[in-house]
């Protein structure tokens, strides 16, 4: 008897071991449980997604905005599933990182946030129109890269070594000007490799994808430096980025002529005014001039022309307009 009991107690202890992982192991293999849900801003359900894994497709969300699997790999290190929406061709894909959870298991159970498009607001209301414009210029501090990579470097993707170098360089940029680096930010940028010359960190061009928030389309460039990677490159890249947005400023109506108004002492100060700005209103383009009244929590500076009812709601003395990107 006693050899029995010693067997099954050696038996208990080895089905526990093989399940302290939250997964099976066999071999050098590892199962992945996966579990994910897709919600909008508002913890609305939302359908319509594929889900790729390693450029392979692996299922779909269902019409309760959720989607579970498994995956097998050979290494417990952290990868990425990427979500990209069938239903909406204007909807910005996502990339989510999948990693074992607080205790080692390799389980994985997480609701991934997209935002609502702006087609599907009511901007006819005074209330939804300026939140939505506030909400953009929040949303704006926070971004997030994603990129078109392989293990090995090939003609339109970067190698992961390619991919590691240009991610540090652009967190450590965004960190610099004031952003938040965020996986569930809505500025969205997708960087691929478009020309190379050579091997590994040869690439000549960029082919770079931007959506800004709560706007439907994608915007495309093609970016180009020899330098890839490098601290100039970034910061140009950044530049790039800025000069393709149209950045919502609240203007305001102060002793009868019209400002720009910008708060003091905001830690993200990459998206405010800069020289030969143009705001778009429903009666004329506006320019902001670079003479300004100096307040103790704000900057106010002049539009040109100064005077007229600029707001949609001509009864209303403040209200958002949109900037004219430089390059539309």
């Amino acid at each position: 008897m006693k050899g029995v009991k010693e067997g099954v107690v050696l038996f208990l202890f080895l089905l526990l071991s093989s399940n302290s992982y939250g997964a099976k192991e066999k071999g050098n293999q590892v199962s992945w449980k996966i579990h994910l849900k897709i919600v909008d801003e508002e913890g609305k359900i939302l359908s319509g997604f594929k889900i790729f894994y390693d450029k392979e497709l692996i299922g779909k969300v269902d019409t309760f905005g959720e989607w579970q699997g498994i995956i097998k790999r050979r290494t417990r290190d952290p990868f990425f599933l990427t979500l990209i929406s069938y239903l909406h061709d204007d909807e910005f894909s996502k990339r989510v990182e999948i990693h074992s959870d607080e205790n080692g298991l390799f389980v994985f159970d997480a609701l991934v946030v997209f935002d609502r498009l702006s087609s599907s607001l009511n901007l006819n209301s005074l209330d939804q129109d300026l939140l939505l414009a506030s909400n953009k210029r929040k949303a704006l501090e926070l971004i997030y890269f994603s990129f078109s990579e392989k293990k090995e470097a090939q003609d339109k993707y970067f190698s992961f070594g390619e991919t590691l170098k240009l991610e540090t360089a652009l967190k450590k940029e965004a960190s610099r000007l004031g952003f938040f680096y965020d996986m569930g930010a809505l500025l969205q940028v997708y960087i691929e490799p478009l020309e190379r010359e050579g091997g590994v960190g040869s690439v000549l061009s960029c082919g770079v994808h931007v959506r800004f928030p709560h706007e439907q389309k994608k915007t495309f460039f093609e970016y180009q430096g020899k330098t890839f990677s490098s601290s100039s490159w970034v910061e140009e890249l950044f530049s790039e980025i800025k000069k393709r947005a149209s950045i919502p400023f609240l203007i305001k109506r102060v002793d009868g002529s019209w400002f720009l108004s910008e708060k003091n002492a905001v830690q993200q100060e990459f998206w405010n005014f800069s020289p030969a700005l143009e705001l778009k209103s429903h009666l004329i383009p506006l320019q902001v001039s670079t003479k300004k009244r100096n307040l103790d929590y704000e900057t106010l500076y002049y539009l040109i022309p100064a005077e007229g009812n600029f707001c949609k709601f001509p009864d209303k003395d403040s209200c958002y307009l949109y900037s004219k990107p430089i390059i539309p």
